[in-house]
């Protein structure tokens, strides 16, 4: 009934076990009930599959004697095949396109009339789309489970990954663990986890560089500071193939707040700048707001401190134009540090409540950590050593719980010193803390 046996060498295995799986489901069959003596279920299951393991003769059974597929007619039945898959895929776009327009809710229910048609591949764009609509609606648990399942079915089936869309679900897996559990360390993993499965030649290209500049801010917030600039680097060299407005000022922001930490101020007061003028021209209060901040800590730190509080209160200015409050905690800061410089320690004190009230609610760990530890700080410089002693164990409970080690040992330095000819027992006590975290660090890096 082939014609000939030759014919397999023409024959697409997937595409024919797609029209198999179809024409069983019209046929209102399940394997089971296909089942003979000279077919198990596991070889219908691998015929309908495509997996090529199965003999040209069992193939010929199962579709000419149990289908009553016409095979003859191949190519016509898989260009049909084809066009089909087409506007199946067609279909998918255009609900892909409701989705990141801002629309999940419609979404979900353009996917919920959603026909495979045997199309079992689609099914990873299904998971993918259904993850994204659940991201917009901040259910992170819905959005993550179907995170991995479109991962599950990318590995299944490698002709996916051209899409990339596995790309962009390690980067939202990672968004999510930062953004909403605090958990830096997997948000980096599944971020790496993302570059590392990005294909080159396939679709979606901006999701390598929206990655690329979630793991230097990861990498910044867990102080590893020359591997974030590595990354930067990468970027800054490419900058004018980016279309992602925002992935171009974040990278202005990092590269400033890394060539800051390095010690490189001219640099960073440049990179600044310049980021400023694109965000100003483009509208972009977020971002502007976190430039500017960058800009003020780099004046703090020379001591410019003018300069510093018009950029701070700048920054300030912003708050009725920005959703995302967690991001004025590192402003609130700031300008509370300024003005412990200039012993204004009531005003210093007021800004740097607000940073912490901001901070308890925020999923930004490490900001949070810091404005405890500088509210710390600046009931010490008035002198109240048991408030400060509080808010020191405060922060260092936050940094313990997400790992954040190098912030552990930074605030156990500062109990070692608060304590120092003070309590020895406590000075002991954390100077042994101290050095255990020490190690965990040294072991980290």
């Amino acid at each position: 009934m082939w014609g000939v046996l030759g014919m397999f060498d023409q024959i697409n295995l997937k595409e024919l076990g797609n029209m198999c799986r179809r024409k069983r489901k019209e046929l209102g069959f399940t394997m089971e009930e296909l089942e003979d003596e000279q077919i198990s279920v596991s070889t219908i299951s691998n015929i309908e599959r495509g997996v090529p393991i199965v003999s040209h003769q069992k193939i010929e059974y199962y579709c000419v004697h149990k289908l009553k597929l016409n095979i003859s007619d191949y190519n016509q039945l898989s260009q049909q095949e084809r066009k089909l898959k087409l506007e199946k895929e067609e279909e998918l776009w255009f609900i892909e396109r409701l989705i990141e327009q801002g629309n999940p809710d419609e979404g979900l229910t353009e996917l919920k009339k959603f026909n495979l048609s045997g199309f079992r591949e689609l099914e990873a764009m299904i998971f993918y789309l259904k993850g994204r609509a659940y991201y917009y609606k901040n259910q992170w648990e819905q959005a993550r489970k179907n995170f991995l399942r479109t991962i599950e079915f990318v590995d299944k089936y490698p002709q996916i990954g051209k899409s990339n869309i596995a790309s962009i679900c390690y980067n939202d897996l990672g968004r999510i663990n930062f953004f909403y559990y605090g958990n830096l360390k997997n948000a980096l993993q599944y971020t790496e986890l993302g570059i590392s499965c990005f294909n080159p030649d396939g679709e979606r290209y901006h999701i390598l560089y929206t990655l690329k500049i979630c793991q230097v801010l990861y990498l910044e917030k867990l102080n590893r500071i020359q591997d974030a600039y590595q990354t930067v680097k990468e970027l800054w060299k490419c900058l004018d193939q980016i279309d992602y407005l925002d992935v171009v000022l974040n990278t202005y922001e990092m590269r400033a707040k890394l060539l800051f930490k390095m010690k490189r101020f001219d640099d960073a007061i440049y990179t600044a700048k310049k980021g400023l003028e694109i965000s100003t021209l483009n509208k972009s209060p977020e971002r502007t707001l976190e430039l500017i901040t960058t800009l003020g800590s780099i004046y703090l730190k020379l001591n410019q401190l003018n300069n510093a509080e018009k950029c701070f209160l700048e920054g300030l200015n912003l708050k009725n134009q920005i959703a995302k409050k967690y991001l004025f905690i590192t402003t609130f800061t700031q300008i509370g540090i300024l003005y412990m410089k200039k012993k204004q320690f009531e005003k210093a004190q007021s800004y740097l409540k607000v940073a912490v009230e901001i901070g308890q609610k925020s999923p930004d760990v490490v900001r949070y950590a810091q404005s405890l530890t500088e509210l710390g700080v600046c009931h010490l410089a008035q002198h109240d050593i048991s408030k400060a002693s509080d808010i020191f164990l405060q922060a260092l409970s936050v940094a313990k719980n997400h790992s954040l080690y190098y912030k552990a040992s930074q605030i156990l330095t500062k109990l070692t010193k608060l304590w120092e000819h003070r309590d020895e027992e406590k000075f002991n006590m954390y100077m042994a803390e101290l050095f255990r975290f020490n190690l965990l660090l040294d072991e980290e890096q």
